[in-house]
């Protein structure tokens, strides 16, 4: 299976949207975030095409890479960061709940545990996680 981009004009017919799909069920959809003008009437509209169009192939590019690499222990370089806390820090912001703080709070003291602000991914193991575990 692969992923397809799709496009789909608004209702007054000025613009196209562009989405990425994978499948029919839910989750299997998703918005590109990006648009083109049907009738560009200046350069600066067309230029707004072109770079649109480039991005809309790029971010094809790494989806596919996402989708094709599930399942498997490669992480796609654009996905891929230098500092796991860095890592850590957005997966907090992506998911914590309104009004619950335990992710905040689990990621201020695995910081606190290391005792540093970089750190490689390579270097968190099942030795370094148990003993976090029994520290806190």
């Amino acid at each position: 299976m692969s992923i397809i981009i799709r496009a789909k004009k608004s209702k007054n017919g000025q613009r196209t949207s562009y989405y990425f799909e994978w499948g029919k069920a839910p989750g299997r959809r998703v918005s590109s975030g990006y648009f083109t003008y049907n009738k560009p009437k200046d350069q600066l509209q067309k230029n707004h095409n072109k770079e649109t169009q480039s991005i809309i192939e790029n971010k094809h590019a790494q989806l596919t890479l996402e989708y094709q690499a599930g399942g498997t222990s490669y992480v796609p370089v654009h996905k891929l960061k230098g500092n796991f806390l860095d890592f850590y820090d957005e997966f907090v912001k992506k998911n914590s709940a309104y009004g619950n703080r335990h992710l905040q709070s689990s990621y201020k003291t695995f910081k606190k545990f290391m005792g540093k602000d970089f750190v490689m991914a390579s270097k968190i193991d099942e030795v370094t996680c148990e003993e976090f575990r029994i520290i806190y």
